[in-house]
């Protein structure tokens, strides 16, 4: 059996942090709906932004089977991107 990797893990990963640093920005007032527009107008305009939302949440089919697939240096791995992503 090929082995899968982490790559589509990783990318869904960034992707969720990528939406919650967007959100921990905006929710000092509360969330309303002029966030939601604030977050289509960061998706339309910000390159950057638009592209991690796109690739973390393309591959998702492969999630699952990347997950069944995880190796230990691979669990490692994934926990040290979460925790470099916490500082």
């Amino acid at each position: 059996m090929e082995k899968k990797g982490i790559a589509e893990i990783k990318e869904a990963l960034e992707a969720v942090f990528v939406l919650y640093d967007f959100m921990k920005e905006r929710a000092d007032d509360g969330l309303g709906w002029d966030d939601a527009g604030a977050l289509i107008s960061e998706v339309v305009q910000n390159e950057e932004f638009r592209t991690a939302i796109v690739d973390g949440f393309e591959g998702w089919q492969e999630l699952g089977m990347e997950a069944k697939d995880l190796d230990f240096s691979e669990g490692v791995e994934l926990v040290q991107f979460v925790l470099d992503k916490l500082k």
